[in-house]
């Protein structure tokens, strides 16, 4: 551990680093205020709609506090969600609860099957499959995926695309007062290697530790996914502009990719 100097914070602060989504999930929702998940739902059922699906199960991987799940639940839906970070499953626990919501959240790796199968559908949103570092890793991921789903289901995921990357992460900064401390986020892309490298330093009030997060993100070209997708038995449905129905492609910011079990 080293001493670390913030401009928020004038007095030194023992650097402690720790995994990605610890630290971070008690303030992970404040952090990502700017998330609509309620729009998401909705868009999640207009696909649904599009392609006239009756769905009635929902699979999140990578559900984080369960936000999504919870607007999901709302119109109808029954939704399970997988998380790796025991740190965020718990606060999708608890917030469930505090709602009167009966979802469950299990603790769990997206490139291992979930104890569930026959999922009308499943989900992976918001840069999640962009953590999966290694063509092995989406492979068992998708695998999981398909032994998920039922044989008339359909997998929606996004991936955050080289665009975004750089036009939006790159030098990135951002910092802001959270409730019971503040957090600084930096970013920065490497386009030699495609992985988009941001760290969250977390400053809780009162304390002497400052908790360091370093998130690595694959940015994966848009064909060769698909390529991987269709090797593990899905077949390609749409490739949207993230939230939309229009085409989306490598200028996209973000893409939907929608597939079925071919």
């Amino acid at each position: 551990m080293t001493l670390l100097r913030s401009k928020f914070d004038p007095g030194p602060r023992v650097r402690v680093e720790v995994e990605p989504y610890t630290a971070l999930a008690q303030w992970y929702d404040e952090v990502m205020t700017h998330v609509d998940y309620l729009k998401w739902s909705m868009y999640i059922t207009r696909i649904t709609q599009y392609y006239h699906k009756q769905y009635h199960s929902i699979l999140d991987f990578a559900c984080g506090t369960g936000k999504l799940l919870m607007h999901l639940s709302d119109r109808g839906y029954h939704v399970v969600g997988v998380d790796g970070s025991r740190e965020m499953v718990e606060r999708a626990r608890r917030a469930s609860m505090l709602r009167g919501k009966v979802i469950d959240f299990y603790v769990g790796d997206m490139r291992k099957k979930p104890p569930l199968d026959n999922q009308d559908m499943v989900l992976c949103l918001y840069d999640s499959v962009n953590y999966l570092m290694t063509v092995d890793d989406v492979n068992l991921f998708l695998t999981a995926v398909r032994l998920t789903l039922q044989d008339e289901g359909m997998f929606i995921f996004d991936l955050s695309t080289e665009q975004n990357s750089l036009t939006n992460f790159t030098g990135y900064e951002d910092q802001d007062k959270i409730t019971g401390g503040y957090f600084i986020r930096r970013s920065n892309y490497d386009p030699k290697k495609r992985i988009q490298h941001n760290v969250f330093e977390l400053y809780p009030d009162g304390e002497k530790e400052c908790y360091i997060e370093h998130h690595q993100q694959r940015i994966w070209p848009v064909l060769e996914m698909v390529d991987m997708l269709e090797d593990q038995g899905f077949r390609l449905l749409s490739v949207y502009d993230g939230m939309s129905f229009m085409p989306g492609s490598e200028e996209s910011d973000r893409v939907h990719i929608v597939a079925v079990p071919s």
